[in-house]
């Protein structure tokens, strides 16, 4: 199972995000591939950096196999550093986007009450979508 886990960071308070790992047997879950990305988090889209987590050695060897044959293995030295800033450094802004983006959803929930009451949201448990 390859786990495209990127919207996991658009979690809003009160909510959890489980990533696919953690809710499967043991066996399932190192079969698993977990991929990890701050483009969309922080709005660092050309950041082409992603990470991937792959429990079982021999599957992760032959990602890497993978990976080099397809050149895949050659970070840019720009998206490195962008990547490694959103993560030790982004939690404030992650905290004000969340906050934001929360606020869109009692926006969207006010205006439908008010103007299209036949019109119920789901409240989302998180992403910006």
């Amino acid at each position: 199972m390859i786990a495209d886990e990127i919207h996991g960071d658009f979690t809003f308070p009160g909510h959890r995000f489980y990533p696919y790992a953690s809710v499967v047997d043991e066996q399932t879950a190192q079969m698993s591939f977990s991929c990890f990305s701050p483009a969309k988090t922080f709005n660092i889209s050309s950041v082409t950096e992603s990470a991937i987590v792959i429990p079982d050695a021999e599957y992760r060897e032959m990602f890497d196999r993978f990976a080099f044959r397809l050149a895949l293995d050659k970070p840019a030295a720009f998206s490195t550093v962008a990547m490694e800033a959103a993560y030790r450094h982004g939690a404030p802004w992650l905290d004000d986007l969340l906050e934001y983006l929360r606020g869109n959803v009692v926006f969207v929930e006010k205006f439908l009450r008010e103007r299209i009451p036949a019109v119920k949201l789901v409240e989302p448990q998180g992403t910006f979508l």
